[in-house]
């Protein structure tokens, strides 16, 4: 690689003891590499917590003033491991702290909050382990009132088990009728509760084939003559709603971070308070670019405050309350400002990249080789060009 620089709280200077390594870096493709379909312009570990950009992608990033390519640019000095020259030579010769930088920290800042509070709809509304079941949103419509499906077998045929119950039933489609069916039970059943004696011809299997794991219900073939005993509607769009939320939430039940979970219940706060410190500290460094027209990555100077948001030192409200008038104090900065309201055009980009090769000439960077050792750290993500 050609950069490469700690990141993340360490170059925040708001590590703690527990804190993660981030690294981010430069790579360069060769002319052969650049000219194969599979050449990469990213690579990364599982959970973004080492990422590489290839050269052309991280002026790319630079001049949609990203925030994490821009504080790669203005990496503190010591957290630099490869690549000061470059950095110091783009950072002289470049300009890409432009009025793009508003929306882009203020925005990135924004998704720092939603991911805060999203938290808090996990924590503290728990999903049960069994996965939502269809037959829990299927309505018999009865006398102007649905009735769950369940809960009418039960009051209709005391003393069954309607789970089990409910495969004497049999439903067909109604023309015109979308997630509406005409619903009929097994001849002689009304007054049978058990099976139906093994020389009768059955042709009810029921409203659902599983109770517990059916994901639509199933028709059967209805004999003439029979009369439907209700009509029901399934509410399809609510059972795959809510199958979407069980399975993010036991997503991120899996993946959680298990000191993030125990910090947010411990302090009691009802959000991630690591997210919410990023986005103030996103905010403080957005408003020191059209102050200072330079990137202060290493927020040292306000580590107890924002160490503070962390733990939870403030409610959510009052942490909202904060970040509001922050932005609006960032936005007026940039308004007042003298930046420049135009990026770089891509012609502007391209000769400047070309200009940069010819500097590096000499200095490889096998992405092979950096993908090989990244693989011996886990699971990785290629992203091409």
């Amino acid at each position: 690689m050609v950069v490469e620089a700690v990141t993340g709280s360490q170059s925040f200077g708001l590590a703690t003891p527990t804190s993660d390594v981030d690294v981010h870096g430069v790579f360069i493709l060769g002319d052969e590499q650049r000219l194969r379909y599979n050449a990469p312009d990213e690579i990364a570990d599982k959970k973004n917590n080492i990422v590489y950009w290839e050269l052309s992608k991280f002026l790319y990033l630079l001049n949609n003033a990203n925030p994490q390519a821009l504080e790669l640019l203005y990496s503190p000095e010591h957290c630099i491991r490869v690549g000061k020259d470059l950095l110091g030579k783009i950072r002289s010769e470049m300009d890409f702290l432009t009025m793009r930088c508003k929306n882009s920290f203020i925005e990135y800042a924004r998704g720092q909050i939603s991911r805060a509070k999203g938290l808090n709809k996990k924590i503290f509304n728990p999903m049960p382990e069994q996965k939502p079941r269809l037959v829990e949103y299927i309505y018999v419509l009865d006398d102007n009132l649905a009735v769950p499906l369940l809960e009418w077998i039960e009051k209709r045929y005391p003393g069954v088990n309607p789970s089990a119950y409910q495969k004497w039933f049999a439903i067909a489609a109604i023309d015109h009728a979308d997630s509406m069916f005409a619903m009929y039970i097994q001849n002689g059943i009304n007054s049978y509760h058990g099976d139906i004696p093994e020389h009768e011809w059955r042709w009810a299997y029921g409203v659902v084939r599983d109770v517990d794991k059916s994901e639509d219900v199933q028709l059967n073939s209805i004999p003439k003559g029979i009369s439907p005993v209700a009509h029901i509607a399934v509410n399809r769009n609510a059972f795959a709603r809510d199958c979407k939320k069980w399975s993010e939430y036991w997503e991120w039940v899996r993946k959680r971070n298990p000191d993030r979970y125990e910090t947010t219940i411990k302090h009691g706060q009802g959000y991630d308070a690591k997210n919410m410190m990023h986005c103030i500290r996103l905010l403080l460094t957005a408003r020191d670019i059209p102050a200072k027209h330079t990137i202060i990555v290493d927020r040292t100077a306000e580590r107890e405050f924002l160490l503070g948001i962390k733990g939870g030192s403030h409610t959510y409200d009052a942490a909202m309350e904060y970040v509001e008038r922050l932005a609006t104090e960032t936005a007026m900065a940039f308004d007042k400002s003298s930046l420049k309201k135009e990026s770089y055009s891509m012609e502007e980009l391209g000769d400047y990249l070309v200009g940069l090769h010819k500097w590096l000439a000499g200095r490889k960077s096998d992405w092979k080789t950096l993908l090989q050792s990244l693989r011996g750290k886990g699971t990785t993500s290629v992203t091409s060009a």
